[in-house]
């Protein structure tokens, strides 16, 4: 038996294998960009970590409501981001991702980080005195500045929801969210797991697509901009399952 408040009708505009990598991450993406940060018209926001699965949500989600995205992601990002909305490209590679967000857009008004480390703290400086300001990672570094700057900072740990998962669907249908393909990766089987990788050369595979990956067939991982959560597609249900947690979720079991 499944809880009725996890299972959502699928989007009718994109296939199983897109539909069930939507529930994780774009739950996470529409808890920081809706929920927390209320990103509205014309605010400028920085996301760092805007390849990934959550990032390529919320970019979307950020653009369809109007604001300005400055988008922080490796270099080979680029042109997919812009493609989605980006008005500004930092790549964190070169350092002072928030700086070099602020000197492309002015002030920021929130920041979504999605990467975590010091990050968020090195950021609070160029964000406007009485912004906001979400991660959905652990916090590290003090924010002493953000109390004496009357910044909002918000931890994000999405919860499930049927109505969040309709309202993403919703959004896809509407053309708001778009999924984005790439190449799959093809990993020796054996029953249940897979032979010989670790999950470190699964990530150094992982590494030169944008977005997570949902497992296809017992041989087959196919990323998406969705989720990084394995799910199988269904062979004929056209429903989706809310995960119980929006934590990272390593996408091998």
């Amino acid at each position: 038996m499944v809880d009725a408040d996890l299972v959502a009708a699928k989007p009718s505009s994109i296939d199983h294998i897109h539909a069930a990598a939507l529930p994780l991450a774009g739950t996470t993406a529409l808890a920081v960009i809706e929920d927390r940060l209320e990103v509205g018209t014309g605010d400028r926001i920085l996301i760092n970590g805007a390849a990934g699965g959550v990032g390529l949500y919320a970019v979307q989600l950020a653009r369809a409501r109007g604001a300005i995205v400055a988008a922080s992601a490796g270099a080979p990002r680029r042109q997919l981001l812009e493609e989605l909305g980006a008005a500004a490209f930092v790549d964190y590679q070169q350092g002072d991702v928030a700086q070099r967000a602020h000197d492309a857009l002015g002030a920021l008004d929130c920041v979504a980080d999605l990467v975590g480390g010091s990050f968020l703290v090195t950021a609070l400086p160029f964000i406007r005195e009485g912004g906001r300001a979400a991660s959905i990672v652990d916090l590290e570094g003090n924010f002493e500045e953000a109390i004496d700057r009357n910044l909002l900072l918000h931890g994000v740990l999405a919860r499930p929801s049927r109505a969040a998962t309709q309202r993403l669907a919703e959004l896809v249908d509407a053309g708001a969210l778009a999924p984005v393909s790439t190449p799959s990766i093809r990993l020796p089987t054996r029953p249940r797991h897979t032979s010989g990788w670790t999950p470190a050369m699964v990530a150094a595979r992982w590494s030169s697509m944008s977005g997570p990956v949902v497992r296809r067939r017992p041989c087959e991982l196919v990323p998406t901009p969705c989720s990084t959560q394995s799910i199988p597609e269904p062979e004929s249900a056209s429903v989706m399952l809310m995960p119980p947690s929006t934590r990272r979720t390593w996408p091998v079991t």
